[in-house]
Parts: structure tokens; sequence; C-alpha cells
């Protein structure tokens, strides 16, 4: 049988595709807890009619993107200054005055990317994502696995991945709610030590808001009512949005271990569609 991760690499993804892929997992425990949503660029965009696009950048507009990027600018600075350093073990951003938070010139250059960033496409994208974790909030489940086109399992075995999900659920059962990143974006690792929580080593609690990316993470019922409820300002890409909004109302949030799922288009699997969206 052709392996998990090259049968989603072999084609664009889209939902019910995707279910057939997992077919045979659809009755384990996991696959019913987690009811995962795919989120592709066809999917999940019926918000978009009741969240339109604000359109040109305006001083207001400029002036939310400034303060939000302020929110998480310590998250923002000690993930980039790790990347610059090549570290990829990464301690909790607890401290927004011993980061360079408070760097004018560091300031700019997030509040650049975010101006760069901000599209039509880019907060469609943020949309599907709300639409996504609206969906789970209606199925009256616990938990919610939410996937972006581009994850790829890290294991190739599909009763492997099955067992993975299942001891990755029973953590997230023990730590009850929060945001639980279970992506491997960057490369990025938990730094081991007093980070971790007393009730699981399994999970790392890293800084309210302290996410690597949104390609593929773990929701509580609690933490996606607090996503879904902030949609006045939809201003920064999907990532730093909901690390903004996590942040803002100190979320819990935690990285897995063991990453489950790797982002396709940063592996090389696929074309990144981030031009695109900036167009």
């Amino acid at each position: 049988m052709t392996s998990l991760k090259t049968s989603l690499a072999s084609f664009v993804i889209h939902y019910s595709q995707l279910v057939d892929r997992f077919r045979a997992q659809r009755d384990s425990p996991s696959w019913e807890i987690l009811s995962p949503t795919v989120i592709t660029e066809h999917h999940c965009l019926n918000d978009s009619r009741l969240f339109s696009y604000p359109g040109d950048l305006g001083p207001l507009i400029k002036a939310e993107i400034m303060a939000q990027c302020a929110e998480i600018l310590h998250i923002l600075s000690l993930h980039s200054e790790s990347i610059r350093r090549r570290n990829l073990l990464i301690e909790p951003a607890y401290s927004r005055e011993l980061s360079s938070g408070h760097d004018p010139k560091m300031a700019q250059e997030f509040y650049s990317q975010a101006i760069a960033a901000y599209s039509r496409k880019n907060h469609e994208l943020t949309l599907q994502h709300l639409k996504a974790i609206k969906l789970f909030l209606m199925s009256g489940k616990d938990y919610c696995l939410i996937l972006e086109d581009d994850s790829i399992p890290v294991n190739d075995s599909p009763p492997e991945l099955e067992q993975q999900l299942e001891e990755c659920l029973d953590h997230a059962y023990k730590l009850n709610e929060g945001y639980f990143d279970i992506s491997n974006s960057f490369g990025f690792c938990a730094c081991q030590g007093s980070s971790h929580t007393d009730t699981n080593i399994a999970f790392t609690q890293m800084a309210p808001g302290q996410t690597r990316c949104t390609s593929s993470y773990l929701l509580s019922r609690e933490a996606a009512y607090l996503i879904v409820s902030q949609t006045d300002h939809i201003v920064l890409p999907v990532d730093w949005h909901i690390s903004y909004i996590l942040c803002r109302f100190s979320c819990p949030t935690f990285w897995y271990s063991q990453p489950i799922f790797a982002q396709g288009s940063q592996t090389g699997h696929f074309a990144s569609n981030q031009a695109l969206r900036g167009a």
C-alpha cells in the first residue's frame, strides 16, 4: 500500500478526498473524537459574506496592524532571533522585557511584514480557519484537529499515525483546555526543563499565544470559542492572528514533544501559496 505521506503529497487535497484516504481510521476512537477538518482554498468560504475584506490599507487598519503586532512582538522577535542563530530549542516567551519587543527597528520589521501580507486571500484563509472551528463547535465533540491542506503526517504508517493521535489525545485530555500545537514548523522544539507541565511531560506549556504555525493544531472547546468570538479586526495572517488572540486572552498554549504533522510547503512537498495570497 502506498504510504500515507506519498498519497497526501501526490495531489492537491480536497476535504472529501482526504476523508477517503483515511477511511480505514474513521471508525477509530481518535478519529471520532477529533472530527478532523481540512482547510483548502475551496472549503469553508461561507463566512466571507459575513466578514467582508476591509479593502485598501487606510490609517485605521494600519494602526490596528501595528497594535496587534505589538501584542505578540515578544514572541515574533524570539522566534526570528532563534531562526537567525539557527537555535531550534525555544524557550517560553513569557518575558516581554527580556525580548527585543521594545526595539523600534524590530517592531518596524514585523509591521512591514504584516502590511505586505495584508490581502484578500490571506483574509479568506483566516475565515476558512474560523469556519472550520465553528463546524467543530457545532459537532459537540471535545477536541478538534485542524489541518491546512499542505499538512503531511510525519509518520508514514497509518496504524502508527493512529496510535500517535490516540496518545496525543490522552495527554490533551489530562491538560483539559488550550491550544495544542502538533506541527513541525521550522523544526522548533520546546526546551526541556521547568516549562513542562506537572501532569504531562508530552506537552510543554509555552507562553500564551506562542505557536509555531497553524498548519496543524488541536483545540479544546474553550480555546475554539475564544478564537471564533474575536472577529472584529482580522488584519494579520492567520498564524499571527490566532497567536494574537491566544496571547491577548492568556489562553494556555502547548507544544507536543513529538510533532505529528509537517508543513508540506516547508518540506518541499508542495509549492507555497503565500506569494499568491499576497496578490
